[in-house]
């Protein structure tokens, strides 16, 4: 039986995504993270197709992003000849979560004068028409 190991995990960026061709034309990413900390440190190889290949592009070394996908052990010879062995992640969905490290800057313009909600949120939210007292009785606890 041929199985497949699926994953989801969030990851730093530690290598800049290259943009690869497929000999079939098809555009795809490859890029290295970094997941765990302190001496509990995986190094992973992504690669991303479609749509996860276009996001990918769009990350930076040291981005923190969400992957998901199928492991995969790949393995190979170095040119001494020696075997090895490594992990590749397949991504089929990949998420920007952002900087690690770094305070993201708002473009918006900075507020002035007091921060106070309008009006609309300062009103009680009201039951739906016709629902009006039963509200506490649908509550669990």
């Amino acid at each position: 039986m041929n199985g497949h190991i699926e994953t989801a995990f969030v990851a730093t960026v530690a290598t800049a995504p290259e943009r690869k061709t497929s000999p079939g034309g098809k555009a795809w990413a490859a890029f290295n993270v970094r997941v765990g900390d302190g001496d509990n440190v995986q190094w992973l190889r992504i690669s991303a197709f479609a749509e996860a290949a276009e996001i990918a592009m769009g990350l930076q070394k040291g981005t923190s992003c969400y992957i998901e996908g199928n492991l995969v052990l790949r393995t190979w010879r170095t040119e001494a000849g020696e075997q090895r062995a490594g992990l590749n992640v397949m991504a089929n969905r990949l998420e920007a979560l952002g900087q690690i490290g770094r305070r993201r800057q708002s473009r918006a313009p900075a507020r002035t004068g007091p921060k106070t909600p309008s009006a609309d949120w300062q009103r009680p939210l009201d039951p739906p028409p016709g629902r009006r007292g039963c509200l506490d009785e649908t509550i669990p606890f």
